[in-house]
């Protein structure tokens, strides 16, 4: 992880049920990945956010989609995806219903 400051828009486009997060917001984070992202500023907005992004193991969630700037980060390097100044991160959180 980097110290440089970074210029990060991130997008919740769709809330989670339970969740108080602002749908778009441009943070300023010393973040270098998208994992260092979710511990470093996600989880405070709201640390019932874990339960979307880890599973009960610690692992990554495979059912999350996260996407930098329209790229879904399971076809870069997952939540090892490096970020940089100006990258858009958007998160949806899975859902069903019928």
């Amino acid at each position: 992880m980097t110290n440089a400051i970074m210029s990060i828009t991130l997008d919740f486009p769709f809330p989670a049920v339970g969740i108080d997060a602002p749908r778009r917001s441009t943070i300023q984070v010393p973040a270098a990945t998208i994992r260092d992202l979710v511990e470093l500023h996600i989880l405070k907005i709201d640390a019932n956010l874990r339960k979307y992004f880890y599973s009960e193991t610690g692992e990554w969630s495979p059912v999350l989609s996260v996407f930098v700037n329209k790229r879904n980060i399971l076809d870069l390097q997952g939540e090892k995806t490096s970020l940089k100044s100006g990258d858009m991160v958007i998160v949806l959180f899975p859902y069903a219903g019928g």
